[in-house]
């Protein structure tokens, strides 16, 4: 299932506390949004995929990925990158 495969990836080893800490180390995992709005726009987007008989999500731009993960890197900066 994707969300099994996607909220494995988009969180910590060993998941997060209530308050968005990692329950492993106890540091907090800074994502912008709750774990419940996490798995909300998962199950959206299950939802919609299985609509339109999609198997797969490609995200490609930093406001797709930042919606999905809550996940901000300096890698949309990069100079090289176009």
């Amino acid at each position: 299932m994707i969300t099994s495969t996607l909220w494995r990836s988009a969180w910590p080893e060993g998941g997060l506390g209530d308050n968005g800490s990692n329950r492993n180390t106890g540091a907090r995992c800074l994502r912008g949004f709750p774990r419940s709005e996490f798995a909300d726009r998962c199950a959206r987007a299950q939802k919609l995929m299985a609509e339109h008989g999609l198997a797969a999500l490609l995200l490609t731009t930093e406001p797709e990925v930042r919606y999905f993960t809550g996940y901000l890197t300096r890698f949309w900066e990069s100079p090289t990158r176009p």
